[in-house]
């Protein structure tokens, strides 16, 4: 078996959205082999792994029952121990040293002098020149993602990103140097994994040093990175979270109700926006919304630039709600037109800003009636502040076209 296996020690990762890269420095000479346990194997995405920096000239993979055939273990056997040669893994066939017979043997009688390896694939890389190479791969099973913690105290707040690092694989992997991206990479996925889902801590002395820290890099090839350049272990079916971006946030509370245009009365809530833009980058994740200590709801964001907003939308109000009046004005075959009034009220006891859309589908025209009626495209729009116990309103026509 080969000396130089596959162990997750001394590894740089890079963690993509999708995937992880292995980089591994090896000193190699050939031919070079590596043992790969099947389950490691399975992760590894198709047409990946390569030996970098050597003048490849062949690369062969093998899939291996176990490390133990060919070598001497011990049955127990008619109430002893006995020295056999194991002949054939997949139905245990060994030979007798003292009667030089063979014979199958269950699992459960066989007793090892040192641990086996699992059943595994060999690869042997063939090249010219030795020296100084990378193991690379790209592999399922490790991932990152981002979470954040939005706190409002009054009219200031603090925002908490959090890198989440999961193994979900059964090896643990002692990491030099990780770098983390943000964005979108297109990849052909893995053929076999399929990851079981377990929330753990990560076990490591250097895992709790103050020094493994996140550093934001910038933006590369239209990705966004992060790194982290001190040494940690992830351990097996782990996560290991560390803190990575703490950005300045503009926010503004909006009431916002939305509508779809329908030809017959209603009414409905608004929903409870946090709308928010961010001083740097941040890369898609889960936001916990916590006001005055109390956790007032959960959304998320895509990958959000520099300067651009979002809403984070963490439920409904029914304190603030809207009416929808509609008029028939018109209805024949061709063509159809309403007339539509919105009031919308606020019980609160504070003031508030409120945001109303009403969306529309087909061949359509609409009119504004009242000012404060904003067109955009497919739908209409109004916007502004409301004092407690008041209300607004507004007023819009729309004709629809059934024939060209």
């Amino acid at each position: 078996m080969a000396d130089s296996n596959v162990k997750p020690s001394s590894t740089m990762i890079r963690i993509y959205p999708s995937f992880t890269e292995i980089r591994q420095n090896v000193n190699a000479k050939s031919p070079h082999q590596i043992y790969i346990p099947q389950d490691l194997f399975h992760n590894i995405i198709e047409g990946s792994l390569n030996l970098e920096g050597v003048d490849l000239k062949s690369m062969e993979s093998v899939l291996r029952e176990n490390n133990v055939e060919g070598k001497e273990i011990h049955v127990f056997r008619n109430k002893e121990l006995r020295k056999v040669k194991m002949i054939r893994s997949r139905d245990s066939l060994v030979q007798d040293l003292q009667t030089n017979r063979f014979y199958n043997v269950d699992r459960n009688q066989i007793e090892f002098s040192e641990i086996p390896e699992e059943t595994g694939t060999e690869v042997t890389f063939i090249f010219d020149k030795e020296g100084p190479g990378v193991l690379s791969y790209l592999m399922s099973g490790i991932s990152w993602k981002p979470r954040y913690a939005f706190n409002i105290e009054g009219d200031n707040n603090s925002f908490q990103g959090w890198a989440d690092i999961r193994n979900d694989t059964m090896k643990e992997y002692s990491i030099d140097k990780t770098e983390l991206f943000g964005g979108d990479v297109s990849i052909r996925q893995p053929r076999h994994y399929r990851a079981e889902t377990m929330m753990l801590c990560a076990k490591s002395t250097r895992a709790y040093n103050s020094d493994v820290a996140v550093e934001s890099e910038g933006e590369v090839a239209g990705l966004y990175m992060y790194s982290i350049k001190n040494a940690y272990s992830l351990s097996p079916r782990s996560t290991f979270s560390l803190p990575f971006a703490a950005p300045t946030i503009e926010m503004k509370r909006i009431a916002r109700m939305r509508s779809y245009f329908n030809h017959t009365n209603s009414k409905g809530q608004s929903e409870r926006v946090y709308k928010i833009k961010s001083s740097e980058f941040l890369p898609a994740g889960t936001v916990t919304v916590r006001e005055d200590g109390r956790v007032v709801g959960q959304s998320s964001i895509g990958d959000l630039s520099a300067d651009e907003f979002a809403d984070l939308n963490v439920g409904s109000d029914p304190e603030i709600s809207y009416q929808r009046e509609v008029k028939t004005i018109v209805h024949n075959k061709d063509m159809s037109q309403y007339e539509v009034s919105v009031t919308i009220k606020n019980k609160k006891e504070r003031r508030i800003a409120y945001e109303f859309n009403e969306n529309f589908g087909g061949r359509f025209e609409i009119q504004a009636i009242s000012d404060n009626v904003k067109i955009e495209n497919d739908h209409v729009k109004t916007e502004g502040e409301m004092d407690s116990k008041q209300q607004a309103s507004l007023k819009f026509g729309v004709r629809f076209f059934y024939r060209n």
